[in-house]
């Protein structure tokens, strides 16, 4: 139990590690990465907003997604590592021993 809390926990911190580290694209907008004129140049710079937008969210999206799902599994490891059993295991109870093995024995009923 205590090697998966471990393993968890570095798990955990890998994932938070991953978030900070992943990098977040530049904001700087040029034209050079639309292959196509399309006809003006306020449409080209609208197009590469448009996919560089959508560049910076999807980093920031899987940045807060490796930040969030680290820390919830290091919470969880950790809080598996600190939980000790109040306890002790059930055990099970011996067999019960039948005092009379016929019904002569038993008392009448009135």
């Amino acid at each position: 139990m205590k090697t998966i809390a471990v393993i968890g926990l570095l798990l955990g911190i890998g994932f938070v590690i991953i978030g900070f580290t992943v990098e977040i694209p530049s904001r700087q907008i040029n034209t050079y990465s639309v292959e196509q004129y399309v006809g003006g140049d306020a449409y080209n710079y609208q197009i590469e907003a448009s996919i560089l937008g959508g560049e910076i969210a999807g980093a920031n999206t899987s940045r807060a997604t490796y930040f969030s799902v680290g820390a919830l599994i290091s919470l969880i490891s950790s809080l598996t590592l600190a939980y000790k059993p109040v306890c002790a295991p059930i055990s099970t109870p011996p067999p019960i021993k039948p005092e009379s093995k016929s019904f002569d024995d038993l008392p009448p009923l009135v």
